[in-house]
């Protein structure tokens, strides 16, 4: 099972259409903190996979998607712009994906993005989350924390090197999804857009994204498009795990990519191993 968390950081109205935001160019991000940075709206609806009319494939969880919500105070999006943007994040995890169009930053958590990686395993957040999915969660690895897709604008990547933590305008007008090819190949009723006008500064949305297809439309009238997406998996060791590295090896730094995967998949191993003899020795001491 792979849940993603998708977090929206560009220029959006914000809730509180009042917050005007301080530079943070001179002081580093704030320490993460619950009260501070932690503005939840619960969803209505939570969607199942019947009520996107898919199979319930999954074999741990019927959830499918939630509707947008608001997740982040303005202060912890800023916060995220930050670290995300810092000179360490885009000169060591900085990856093009389409020339002259977009990037990916990955890998930056904790060792460049501190903040980030608090937020992303606070219990607070990990509990809105699984509350959501049914099942209880946690980041799939450090590696995982915080993948941030980056529009890039006319300037391209320099632009992108000198890109302010606040955002060209919290007021400005929504940004329009272009339809291209990639959202054409199912009919329109069965498509479900989430990046649409309700996608407020600082909200979220969280997909059950192994089984159901999905695809990110570029903006079309807006300086800039940031989206932040943290992959779970069952916070139980004896629950499926899909998770795979197929798509993401392209825009990696391998051998940490690769330590941070064998090592997590090696510490599951352990703790299944360790509940099963658990429960072999209970069986065994119940009946002789």
């Amino acid at each position: 099972m792979s849940l993603v968390e998708t977090l929206q950081l560009h220029a959006v109205p914000s809730l509180d259409p009042g917050f005007v935001a301080e530079p943070m160019a001179s002081k580093p991000p704030p320490t993460f903190s619950p009260e501070a940075h932690l503005q939840y709206s619960p969803p209505s609806p939570v969607l199942s996979m019947r009520d996107l009319k898919l199979e319930d494939t999954s074999p741990i969880s019927s959830f499918a998607a939630t509707e947008p919500f608001h997740l982040l105070t303005p202060e912890a999006v800023l916060a995220h712009r930050w670290e995300l943007f810092s000179a360490d994040v885009q000169d060591s995890c900085y990856f093009p994906t389409r020339a002259g169009s977009a990037a990916m930053l990955r890998g930056m958590s904790p060792k460049y993005a501190p903040f980030i990686h608090a937020f992303w395993n606070a219990p607070e957040v990990l509990k809105i989350v699984s509350d959501l999915a049914g099942v209880d969660l946690v980041p799939v690895m450090d590696y995982e924390v915080a993948h941030t897709n980056v529009q890039l604008g006319a300037s391209g990547v320099p632009g992108m090197r000198q890109i302010a933590e606040t955002p060209p305008s919290m007021g400005s007008n929504q940004s329009q999804e272009k339809n291209g090819p990639d959202s054409s190949a199912a009919p329109a009723g069965e498509l479900v857009k989430w990046h649409k006008d309700s996608y407020a500064f600082g909200g979220a949305v969280l997909l059950q994204g192994r089984y159901i297809e999905h695809v990110a439309l570029p903006a079309i009238n807006m300086p800039e498009r940031i989206t932040v997406v943290t992959s779970f998996r069952p916070k139980d060791p004896t629950l499926i795990d899909e998770n795979s590295m197929l798509n993401v090896r392209t825009e990696s730094q391998l051998s940490e990519m690769f330590y941070q995967w064998t090592k997590y998949r090696l510490s599951n191993l352990a703790d299944r191993t360790r509940y099963m003899l658990a429960a072999l020795e209970k069986r065994y001491d119940d009946n002789v």
